[in-house]
């Protein structure tokens, strides 16, 4: 949904909330006379604007002003998604205690949570405050069914993939129209240091078959001309099978020590046994 243009004051009133601007805010509060009603274009209102310049101060002005903090914008967005998309933590915290209860945690209109939108920015300084407020790791959005984790491996954003899967996130749930698990999606965009993180966390994601197609992931690479993730994820099946082997023939060296010495025990006992009875033959 378009919004008509905002005025010379309507923009310089929003601009002032953005950036904590006290005074020319309420020099421009004075000259509209409805401070709640004003959006930009894109439906945006003064509590977007605070929220992502991070002004509490300018928050609590706007609710004295009339402002509502859970509006949203043109298209269902919520201010606590334009505080997670700037990494507004002081924001962030000033709705969890002003906004509705459990707001944090609500998903836009299109089904997009703050974790969701922090991870796909790599705000890692976000992540423990939105855990801390419940927000559900394996949530999913509309259209593609994604989860916090596809956003920030398809961004890229190590740090916000480690600290996810650090914290339980699900890497061999099947995301996206494709049914990928995380590991084809970093094969899919080429993120290297995911593709290493995500097959230490589930070695067994780089044998495994995914997707309507039932593909690997390094077929997923090569199919994406991403011929370096191809080549990684061989050589690490190539280590992760060698190391199995070799786990494996120690444990079967291990279990036919201990067979053998159980054999030698029991001979031992055995000869104990006759010499015993030979000895009472001859008494």
């Amino acid at each position: 949904m378009r919004y008509k243009e905002p005025n010379v004051i309507e923009k310089e009133f929003l601009q002032a909330a953005k950036s904590g601007n006290m005074g020319t805010l309420k020099i421009m509060a004075h000259q509209i006379n409805t401070p709640g009603r004003v959006r930009d274009a894109d439906g945006l209102s003064p509590f977007h604007y605070a929220a992502e310049g991070n002004q509490v101060e300018v928050m609590e002005y706007l609710v004295a002003c009339g402002c509502d903090p859970m509006a949203l914008d043109g298209r269902g967005g919520t201010c606590v998604l334009e505080a997670a998309n700037a990494g507004s933590l002081d924001a962030l915290k000033w709705l969890s205690q002003n906004g509705a209860p459990g707001c944090v945690r609500e998903a836009d209109a299109r089904g997009d949570t703050a974790l969701h939108v922090a991870c796909g920015k790599g705000h890692v300084h976000l992540l423990d405050f939105l855990h801390e407020e419940r927000c559900d790791l394996e949530a999913k959005n509309v259209d593609q069914h994604a989860r916090p984790l596809q956003y920030a491996i398809t961004a890229g954003h190590i740090g916000c993939v480690k600290w996810l899967i650090d914290h339980g996130a699900d890497v061999e749930a099947a995301d996206n129209c494709f049914k990928w698990n995380a590991l084809h999606i970093a094969a899919c965009n080429n993120r290297a240091s995911c593709i290493k993180l995500i097959a230490a966390a589930c070695p067994r994601l780089l044998e495994s078959t995914s997707g309507k197609d039932g593909i690997t992931a390094d077929q997923v690479a090569y199919r994406k001309d991403n011929l370096g993730a191809c080549k990684l994820i061989k050589s690490l099946r190539a280590k992760h099978k060698s190391e199995k082997t070799g786990v494996d023939n120690a444990s079967a060296d291990a279990a036919a020590m201990a067979l053998l010495l159980e054999l030698n025990r029991e001979a031992e006992a055995l000869a104990k046994k006759k010499k015993k009875k030979k000895k009472k033959k001859k008494k």
